[in-house]
């Protein structure tokens, strides 16, 4: 059995090919980490071709997602899988237009901010009878209540992003820091940036801002909601970020621009791993994910860091997507699509993912042991309890481009944060009122 390979348009044969006959082969399945067993098989074989399309995770992603399709049909020997790789670019707008084409694959990677875009588009259908009840079991409740809508359970949760900051320790000591009392609260990030730009150096800076980032995730709401704040109204209807507490959160990013403390590149696109931190010229890097922390291991071996705790003001937070798997409406397959999920969700699949690409998995039973031998990277679990999630709102995604350009306009002085945050909430509102 082969499992097949796309890149866009493109179809790749993986060199790797999985026979099925006889006894050695069958004698082979039984020791492969997804293998089948009793206890997880369907009453009855599941059959035909279906496809998953998933995204670049991280490096080895096309290996990893080659061996589940050959272990899956290893235990199926009358499926066939195909894997469609897709860049993340405008992955929601073109996986709508290839579903309603009737094109899109079987089963896909996705984050729950779209979830009520693509179940009033009926681009998804309801899991709740098309994967065993098992898969349910072993999830947080938080997780289970962020893929539910209208009493019906429409992802399979998979794993969980983790935020962190670094610190550059060299930066630090230079600036007469103690580097074991790294900061915590936007005060400590004050002083953190007062004592590094006292050092007189025009080339070094003490935090970041990325301004011209199209996402407000890891830019924006981290600041609102360490400042107590909500974007969006708990019934859905109205922008809340323009409140008190995001008035402050744009104050004190104005404030990293005004006082020099953030580079003024970061108005600009950077390209990823020229940005100053990474340059070595940077004392607390922006918010970032494991996967960011693996990168800079990889780009700047010889820089001397520790991972910062994440920044409070009234509240201790920082973003973090919960990643899952979905099953198009139009799929042809959807039994051999709910056992490829069930497959997938299975623990050690789902850690074997986390531990390649830097997530937590969803599933409790999962991280047991993941990262061990990492012990930085496992430490940072404790994050996990300070993580917020997608915003789950039709106009989740739509509203960031009507926020972004009054942030900037605040950050370069054009207006005041008060009224930058009140004109996109204008804006923000009359989008919300289309319905």
């Amino acid at each position: 059995m082969t499992a097949h390979l796309q890149r866009g348009n493109t179809t790749l044969v993986n060199r790797r090919s999985f026979v099925i006959g006889g006894t050695t082969a069958a004698a082979s399945a039984a020791f492969l980490p997804g293998a089948w067993n009793a206890r997880r098989s369907y009453a009855r074989q599941i059959s035909g071709e279906l496809s998953i399309r998933f995204f670049p995770f991280g490096t080895g992603v096309e290996e990893l997602y080659a061996a589940f399709a050959e272990e899956f049909q290893a235990e199926n020997p009358e499926t066939t899988v195909n894997l469609d790789l897709q860049p993340w670019d405008d992955r929601y707008p073109k996986l709508l237009a290839d579903v309603a084409a009737g094109q899109g694959p079987d089963v896909f990677f996705i984050t729950t901010d779209v979830l009520i875009r693509f179940a009033e588009a009926n681009a998804i259908t309801p899991l709740n009878d098309v994967v065993p009840e098992s898969v349910w079991t072993g999830y947080e409740q938080r997780y289970l209540d962020e893929v539910s809508l209208n009493d019906a359970q429409w992802f399979v949760p998979y794993d969980q992003e983790v935020p962190l900051h670094i610190a550059n320790l060299d930066i630090l000591e230079a600036a007469g820091l103690d580097p074991a009392a790294l900061p915590v609260t936007w005060d400590d990030v004050r002083a953190m940036c007062e004592a590094v730009q006292a050092m007189d150096d025009p080339l070094t800076s003490g935090f970041g801002y990325n301004a011209a980032s199209s996402t407000l995730n890891t830019t924006f709401y981290p600041f609102l909601r360490q400042a107590g704040g909500m974007p969006i109204s708990e019934d859905g209807a109205t922008a809340t970020f323009n409140s008190e507490a995001g008035v402050e959160a744009l104050s004190f990013i104005v404030e990293l621009f005004k006082n020099g403390w953030a580079p003024q590149e970061y108005l600009q696109p950077i390209d990823t791993g020229q940005d100053p931190f990474t340059l070595g010229s940077q004392a607390l890097s922006n918010h970032i994910f494991i996967a960011g922390l693996i990168q800079l291991r990889e780009a700047a071996p010889d820089m001397r860091y520790a991972v910062n705790p994440l920044l409070m003001n009234e509240e201790q937070w920082g973003f973090g997507g919960m990643r899952s798997w979905a099953i198009s409406e139009n799929s042809q397959n959807k039994e051999a699509a709910g056992a490829l999920l069930e497959f997938l969700a299975r623990p050690e699949n789902a850690k074997r993912h986390g531990s390649a690409f830097g997530t937590f998995p969803a599933l409790e039973a999962a991280r047991d042991g993941i990262f061990e031998d990492d012990p930085e990277i496992a430490g940072l679990a404790s994050h996990l309890e300070h993580t917020f999630g997608e915003q789950k709102h039709k106009y989740g995604r739509d509203l960031m481009p009507l926020v972004v350009p009054e942030i900037q306009a605040a950050i370069i002085g054009e207006k005041e944060p008060q009224q930058a945050l009140d004109d996109a909430a204008t804006a923000v509102n009359e989008l919300f009122a289309q319905g």
